[in-house]
């Protein structure tokens, strides 16, 4: 996918408890944070700054939120 300067994207991510879920971001043109959220809005792990990997066990199962932005608001075209 691609990010604007101040494009925020959601994903809906499907999670079994106990079972790893990892997000890997690779071929990175400039840096990205990546966030996990769990259901009512509570942060649960992450932050990848350009090419690199996170993971996250949960505890129950259930949606969890991936939210993808450009690690600083205002900056170039990031592709991802």
């Amino acid at each position: 996918g691609e990010l604007c300067n101040a494009d925020v994207d959601w994903y809906v991510v499907p999670a079994v408890a106990g079972q790893r879920l990892r997000v890997q971001a690779t071929n990175v043109g400039g840096q990205i944070l990546v966030q996990l959220y769990l259901p009512g809005g509570t942060f649960a792990v992450a932050t990848i700054y350009g090419n690199g990997a996170t993971e996250y066990t949960p505890t129950a199962g259930g949606p969890i939120y991936l939210k993808i932005s450009p690690r600083y608001l205002g900056s170039p075209l990031t592709a991802f």
